[in-house]
């Protein structure tokens, strides 16, 4: 688990310097967009088994959350190998604008925090596991979810999911640290939002006659 951990991770980290476009340029934008590419497909070779059973599962939320997943992750691969200005000039087309690639990318974000969410045993060792309190933990978790709500609302994110953004505004001359920060919370407070509502929906049931 922690080699694949150690994996979502540094691919969350790639992700967070692509949204920096204005901080690191195309010829940056596109290298860190392509190592992003490779990991990805390094995360979905370690899932195979679950692509070999795919037609055999029932159609559950967490089965729906990956096929979409998948197609976010596909079309953001397409569409920026269709903007691509330095790596891969001759694939650049006219099928796919800036917007859809931002698009692509920031639903990418938020599916990928709620895939987190979705794995509890993940989300709790990132957070400590038994080292820490469950009290504390949730209180943690609590703090994050809030912290995540105000930082989506300040970078506009349900307009960015709605494709209305091409780039991801930001003064970099002024704290570089705190545009990264807020990504961070956003995702982190997603995912404990989804881990505390399944496990709160879990125990619900289990104390139900």
């Amino acid at each position: 688990m922690r080699g694949r951990l150690a994996l979502d991770l540094l691919m969350f980290g790639l992700m967070l310097a692509a949204f920096a476009y204005q901080l690191t340029g195309n010829r940056i934008h596109e290298i860190v967009g392509a190592a992003f590419v490779a990991l990805a497909g390094s995360h979905n070779l370690l899932a195979r088994r679950w692509y070999a059973t795919l037609g055999h599962r029932r159609l559950r939320a967490a089965t729906v959350l990956n096929l979409l997943l998948l197609a976010a992750a596909l079309l953001l691969v397409a569409s920026g190998l269709g903007n691509s200005h330095d790596l891969f000039p001759a694939l650049r087309g006219d099928l796919f604008d800036r917007r859809t690639h931002a698009l692509a990318a920031y639903w990418m974000l938020v599916l990928g925090a709620v895939h987190l969410g979705m794995h509890g045993p993940m989300l709790a060792h990132l957070c400590g596991g038994d080292r820490i309190a469950p009290t504390i933990r949730r209180a943690a978790m609590l703090a994050l979810i809030g912290l995540g709500a105000c930082a989506a609302i300040e970078r506009d994110l349900i307009l960015k999911l709605s494709g209305a953004y091409a780039f991801d505004y930001w003064d970099f001359s002024h704290a570089t640290a705190g545009f990264f920060a807020r990504y961070v919370v956003i995702a982190g407070g997603l995912a404990s939002l989804v881990h505390l509502a399944r496990t709160t929906l879990g125990s619900t049931k289990r104390g139900q006659p």
